[in-house]
């Protein structure tokens, strides 16, 4: 409810663009910088930044994830590959801007314990451009992961069932 709200409290002051981080210290604030200039120069309508996608200055070198961790990203991009029919590198990660075309339907409240992902559907069914921007980030300075072991079982279900039901939710809610 709190990223829901967040977004509605831009879209009710009447901004432009909006830009959002999570709370465990992991993304520098010149990152956010990165992000909202794809917004904001019109790029786009939301751009995510991605501890995965490479660029000319982000190569594949400045993320290594644990072989375990490794497989359960791997799983989560295909089923959003699957999904939204492209590549998606990053699909949790919580640095995200938006213009103000976005920010009614990302205010909207989430309906699984997916948010980042079900944002990223409904994106999509709104038919707004979303980019991946690499994007460098620190280690976790608090909280824990939602990758590391039942946790990430759980985490991986959660989002398989959020892409899986989310048609269902939408026709029942209409």
């Amino acid at each position: 409810e709190a990223i829901a709200a967040g977004y509605r409290e831009a879209g009710a002051r009447g901004y432009a663009y909006c830009g959002r981080v999570d709370a465990d210290g992991q993304h520098p604030a010149v990152e956010l910088r990165r992000v909202l200039e794809a917004v904001t120069s019109g790029a786009c309508d939301v751009a995510v930044g991605s501890r995965f996608a490479t660029d000319d200055e982000h190569d594949d070198e400045r993320y290594r994830p644990s072989p375990a961790r490794r497989f359960g990203i791997g799983l989560l991009q295909g089923a959003m590959r699957l999904r939204l029919g492209r590549r998606f590198h990053d699909p949790t990660s919580g640095l995200i801007a938006a213009n103000a075309r976005a920010m009614p339907i990302l205010a909207e409240p989430y309906a699984s314990g997916a948010p980042e992902v079900e944002a990223l559907l409904r994106l999509r069914e709104a038919g707004l451009r979303v980019s991946e921007i690499a994007v460098d980030m620190r280690p976790r300075a608090g909280g824990e992961s939602k990758l590391q072991g039942k946790k990430a079982v759980t985490l991986v279900a959660t989002v398989i069932a959020t892409l899986v039901l989310f048609d269902v939710r939408r026709r029942r809610r209409s």
